[in-house]
C-alpha cells in the first residue's frame, strides 16, 4: 500500500525578489486625525495639547450642540462629530454628572448613581 519515492528531482526554482511594503495602505489605516472633524484650537494653542473627542449621541444635547465653557471661553458641540479641543476641556466635561436612580430586582428605589451627562470618545489614532 505504501509507494517508495526513488526518484529525486533537483530542479531549482529562480529566486524572488522580496516585496516591498504597501506605505499608502499602511500610513491610511494608523491616521493621526479622523477623516473630518472641527477644529476649535485657536492658532496660538500646541498641537501637541490638542485631543480629537466624539460626544455620543444623547437626549439631553439639543440638535444645535451643547455649550462648554472654560474661563470664559466657550465651545459648542453637537452629537456624533469629531471636535479637535484642548486637553483641559476633558475634564469639565468629565465633571459634568447627573444621578440616575437605582432599582432591584422587584422595582423598588434603592438608592441614586453618579452618571456622566454627556459621555465621549477621545480618537486613538
Amino acid at each position: 500500500m505504501s509507494e517508495v519515492i526513488t526518484e529525486q528531482t533537483t530542479e531549482t526554482a529562480a529566486p524572488v525578489a522580496p516585496r516591498k511594503p504597501n506605505r499608502a495602505r499602511k500610513e491610511s489605516a494608523t491616521s493621526a486625525e479622523p477623516e473630518s472633524f472641527v477644529n476649535r484650537m485657536l492658532a496660538s494653542e500646541k498641537d501637541e495639547d490638542a485631543v480629537f473627542i466624539r460626544l455620543h449621541a444623547s437626549e439631553k444635547i439639543p440638535p444645535g450642540g451643547v455649550p462648554f465653557g472654560v474661563n470664559g471661553r466657550q465651545f459648542i458641540m453637537a452629537a456624533e462629530v469629531w471636535y479637535k479641543v484642548p486637553e483641559w476641556l476633558l475634564s469639565s466635561i468629565d465633571n459634568i454628572v447627573g444621578s440616575r436612580p437605582e432599582k432591584d430586582e422587584f422595582d423598588r428605589l434603592t438608592g441614586h448613581r453618579e452618571m456622566k451627562v454627556y459621555p465621549y470618545e477621545v480618537w486613538r489614532g
